[in-house]
């Protein structure tokens, strides 16, 4: 099944790929939460397979993502102009897609630290204002905290 000129087309390879991309780094959270008891064939698992490089693969599926859909857009520019808008209407749909999610993590982070930290396992509300911060402002700001 084709799908019509302008829709969203799925890769089936890149699909499997962004599957064994989530597979591979729950295996990788599931190595660092299963340190109680016998967790063998986990620590098997990973000691043959570098797991952590789930996230590595997420990048990468991202960056081919990103470029192929830049790469079907610039054929159509004829100007410079045209090609500026083209760029710039690129950068606006990124923005929508990534800045919600990563402003409402940030928020969560700070609530969590206000509301649910009674045992402190998420750190100080200054640190993690700090660095609330320094996602925002998008550089390493020291810590406030002595």
């Amino acid at each position: 099944m084709t799908n019509p000129p302008g829709a969203h087309s799925l890769i089936e390879d890149i699909q499997i790929l962004r599957g064994v991309a989530v597979l591979m780094t729950v295996g990788t959270h599931l190595f660092w939460l299963v340190t109680w008891g016998p967790a063998t064939w986990l620590i098997t698992l990973h000691s043959y397979f570098s797991l952590g490089t789930g996230v590595d693969l997420f990048f990468v599926i991202s960056g081919f993502v990103i470029t192929t859909d830049i790469l079907k857009r610039l054929p159509q520019t004829g100007s410079a102009v045209s090609y500026w808008s083209e760029v710039g209407k690129f950068w606006v749909r990124r923005v929508f897609r990534i800045w919600p999610t990563a402003w409402f993590w940030l928020a969560a982070i700070l609530l969590f630290t206000v509301f649910f930290n009674r045992s402190g396992v998420f750190g100080s509300f200054r640190a993690n204002f700090a660095s609330v911060l320094s996602a925002v402002a998008g550089s390493q700001l020291a810590l406030l905290e002595p």
